[in-house]
């Protein structure tokens, strides 16, 4: 990917969105570039590493692990999203995996780079600490939902999420969605395959999600979380 490719890619990113050419040209010259294939495994779970990172394309995942192998996915991060904030900023081990969802284009920032940019551009500080309050208010929706919904509610909530930040409306006022398999639902409430299954099928009963293919159709006056 050329230079000026690469700037117009950052330019897309909201951590970097008020930045003027020369600034977002030092940065494409203090960054390193990574290609994560597919399913590759970014950055373990207590890595001790204190880089930031942002996806220039693809999609990554990140996740916790318990000691019996079980996931939770705690957030999926696209084009224009970073990670690794957390241990940039304490350096301590990283508190959470990350792996490719899909062949990915990294950008690295190492912390003495990074500092020095922030130190120069205040603004990109403001937008990081805003971007970290959004995630910490996600967080706590994520825990009250673990916390105090059965699989079926964690389901609807989920897909109640997902019309939200990526479905397109239709005339009627329904969603689409992309269908996300019940792997991958159960891997972000909590829950086993079985019971996502079950409560996908109860939801269908009820009319209030509709299966076509690989996309869910959502009717949001259906049903409100």
């Amino acid at each position: 990917m050329g230079r000026k490719v690469f700037e117009s890619h950052l330019r897309q990113v909201t951590l970097f969105s008020s930045l003027n050419s020369r600034q977002l040209n030092i940065i494409t010259h203090r960054c390193q570039k990574r290609f994560a294939p597919k399913d590759s495994v970014i950055l373990h779970q207590n890595d001790k590493s204190f880089d930031l990172y942002v996806v220039i394309s693809g999609k990554v995942k990140v996740s916790l692990l318990s000691e019996d192998g079980k996931e939770i996915v705690l957030d999926v991060l696209k084009e224009g999203d970073f990670f690794g904030e957390l241990s940039f900023f304490d350096k301590r081990p990283r508190s959470a995996t990350v792996t490719a969802i899909t062949d990915s284009n990294l950008l690295v920032l190492n912390r003495e780079t990074f500092l020095k940019i922030l130190n120069e551009n205040p603004a990109i500080a403001i937008n990081l600490l805003s971007v970290m309050g959004q995630r910490l208010r996600k967080t706590d929706e994520k825990i009250e939902t673990l916390a105090f919904l059965d699989v079926y509610g964690r389901v609807a909530r989920m897909l109640m999420n997902l019309s939200k930040e990526e479905g397109q409306r239709l005339k009627d006022g329904s969603v689409v969605i992309r269908r996300p398999t019940h792997k991958e639902i159960a891997h972000q409430i909590g829950a086993s395959r079985e019971a996502v299954t079950k409560a996908m099928k109860t939801l269908v009963s009820y009319q209030l999600i509709n299966i076509r293919g690989r996309h869910i159709i959502v009717n949001p006056q259906s049903f409100r979380m």
